[in-house]
């Protein structure tokens, strides 16, 4: 190994330490054994002696000297590599700067670091200044416009091999001025007094390996972009099925599955029948059905209006509606289903010990009514066959066939959103997955191998 040599006397460098000013822990430095100068790792020879603890991984890269490729649709050879430090840094914090020439003789360069990969080629269409003004930090006008003070920051190199552009050794600072304007990476780099102006752009270590040809990791590449694009389709379809759930629930909190039939046969029990008392009312009784109702302990919504929007002069209806099991109004009918039978029944259910009815409810439509119709929501304990009962009574003679009986049922929103939710989770891991095999990194392609 050569000796290092101190530039102010000569005297030999060896390697030694000392407090570090922030107090709690020591630091390693270069000293001159004849002048007792001290180099730290803002200088050169820091680096040069210390060179080992920043190079020991220059080989875990999938990029090497004289590899060929295509770029954005050039055709580069990789001509050299700079491994820089952060000087600043207290550790090893390194990124390496791969040369690439151009077959027309042009210079661009892949920044890899860190495990993501950049793509940087020389600006030219553009014009920048870096104020000079006694700012802490400067500021830079690009393209005639004012990006906000960055904080430069100094690379020391660390590792050259190849051709490199700028004539730099081991040690020596390079100054760099990163920035981003409208989504661009753009970068400022001030080497020996010569200034190099970069925009860049990241790239998937996939491209990197297919671009250049590495067949050394192209079986576990394209095995990983494989399970990338299989868990994006299958987040789509995660993502597809939650709005469909959406859809559902919202539907369900509006709107129903109808119950069919429940109007196909109808049974006119009397037809607006004057009751005696002191005021002059007509009486109509109707019965709808048989329908099935197929599943029990389901919510249902049943609704009961006028079709023709019209009361032919009366200014309110009023109803009773029963929902009976077929099997019930057989018992208590004994079998009879002529229509004056029926009605000796329905003229004395309310007398009746064991009520026929599964659900009964009450109610108004008035003339006001925007929507000349009442809804009511209730529970089937059981599934099978049913009636619906219909009792009217209004001051005028009314056309029953005008009555409209619709029935729906109504599954849970709440069930829904809750399946909409987990279908959510589902394509979030998706996506986060299928994001660790698209920019998977090279360690985990060796451990895929």
């Amino acid at each position: 190994m050569k000796t290092l040599i101190c530039h102010n006397c000569g005297g030999e460098l060896v390697r030694g330490s000392r407090i570090s000013k922030y107090k709690d822990r020591t630091e390693q430095i270069v000293r001159c054994l004849q002048c007792n100068s001290e180099f730290d790792q803002y200088s050169g020879e820091y680096y040069k002696e210390f060179i080992d603890n920043f190079i020991f991984d220059k080989d875990s890269s999938v990029l090497e000297v004289g590899l060929k490729g295509s770029l954005r649709n050039t055709e580069y050879e990789i001509v050299g590599r700079v491994r820089y430090q952060d000087e600043s840094a207290a550790a090893k914090s390194t990124w390496d700067e791969w040369v690439l020439k151009a077959s027309n003789g042009e210079f661009a360069c892949i920044i890899e670091e860190n495990d993501r990969i950049y793509f940087y080629q020389e600006y030219k269409s553009g014009s920048i200044n870096i104020s000079k003004s006694e700012q802490k930090h400067p500021s830079i006008e690009f393209n005639n416009e004012a990006v906000k003070a960055i904080i430069p920051y100094t690379g020391r190199i660390v590792l050259i091999e190849g051709d490199i552009a700028c004539k730099a050794e081991i040690g020596c600072g390079v100054q760099f001025y990163d920035f981003k304007r409208y989504g661009e990476n753009y970068t400022l780099k001030r080497c020996n007094k010569i200034d190099k102006f970069l925009s860049g752009e990241r790239l998937l270590l996939s491209e990197i390996i297919n671009s250049f040809n590495i067949k050394k990791f192209q079986e576990a590449s394209n095995r990983m972009n494989r399970k990338w694009i299989s868990l994006k389709q299958e987040g789509r379809i995660y993502a597809v099925c939650m709005v469909i759930s959406i859809i559902l629930s919202a539907y369900n909190c509006f709107g129903g599955i109808p119950i069919k039939g429940v109007m196909n046969s109808k049974k006119v029990l009397s037809e607006n029948l004057i009751m005696t008392g002191d005021n002059k009312v007509y009486e109509s009784q109707i019965l709808y059905g048989t329908f099935p109702v197929t599943e029990k302990d389901k919510l249902y919504n049943v609704s009961v209006g006028i079709a023709d929007k019209k009361f032919s002069g009366t200014d309110i209806l009023s109803f009773r509606l029963m929902l009976i099991e077929e099997n019930r109004l057989i018992e208590t009918s004994e079998g009879k289903t002529d229509a004056a039978s029926l009605k000796d029944v329905f003229d004395r259910i309310d007398a009746l010990i064991k009520p026929v009815e599964s659900y009964a409810v009450s109610g108004y439509i008035y003339s006001a009514d925007a929507e000349y119709a009442k809804e009511f929501n209730f529970a089937v304990d059981e599934s099978g066959k049913y009636y619906f009962y219909l009792e009217l009574f209004s001051k005028d003679v009314i056309d029953i066939d005008s009555i409209i009986i619709s029935m729906s049922k109504k599954d849970s929103s709440i069930y829904y959103a809750i399946t909409a939710f987990i279908f959510l989770l589902l394509c979030g891991i998706c996506i986060k997955y299928s994001r660790y095999y698209k920019e998977f990194t090279k360690n985990e392609i060796t451990d895929v191998s």
